[in-house]
């Protein structure tokens, strides 16, 4: 589905302009260790 999205991107402005999107993606994954954990508290 990204890839969908990237390629529709990059015929709207332009194969450079996606390449500037790739660079960030690694960081979005990056920021994601800071989000707090609301998992199911399993102590019961």
């Amino acid at each position: 589905m990204g890839a969908t999205v990237l390629g529709y991107i990059a015929d709207q402005k332009s194969i450079e302009y996606v390449y500037h999107i790739y660079v960030y993606l690694p960081l979005s994954g990056v920021l994601t260790l800071f989000l707090p954990n609301i998992g199911v508290n399993k102590t019961e």
